[in-house]
């Protein structure tokens, strides 16, 4: 007889229950995950996890783990502008990935690019500004 497709999974003739974080499963092993519960994500390895690992992202719509673009090393989605690290040799900077900061912008040791420290100038400038009164 075949298995309930939603929580369980056909082993020989018999029906085995799905792993807990599994909502379905597939294959012959009851922690191979077809689709997931709410909360948690398929993977690539057809498994359910709370985080999804690097170069992926938590996709709620679909409960999976999604490729990030090419460029990321994390992301929040799955296009060039939702990057929050970049693969070595790029920098990021509005959420994108790119060759180099754009002009005006300084990149940092976590290779995000930034505006430069503008308050050091402020203060070196008060700082003259009482020694000049």
């Amino acid at each position: 007889s075949a298995c309930n497709p939603i929580g369980y999974v056909q082993s020989g003739v018999s029906c085995l229950a799905c792993d807990t974080s599994c909502y379905t499963c597939s294959g012959t092993a009851n922690n191979e995950c077809a689709s997931c519960n709410n909360g948690s994500y398929l993977s690539a390895s057809s498994y359910c996890r709370l985080v999804c690992p690097p170069a992926t992202w938590p996709n709620t719509t679909t409960n999976t783990c999604d490729a990030c673009d090419g460029s990321c090393t994390f992301c929040f989605g799955s296009t060039i502008n939702n990057c929050t690290g970049c693969i070595t040799g790029m920098v990021l900077y509005n959420f994108t990935c790119a060759i180099s900061c754009p002009s005006g912008y300084t990149v940092n040791q976590w290779n995000v690019c930034h505006e430069p420290y503008l308050y050091l100038y402020y203060a070196l400038t008060m700082l003259v500004s009482l020694f000049l009164l």
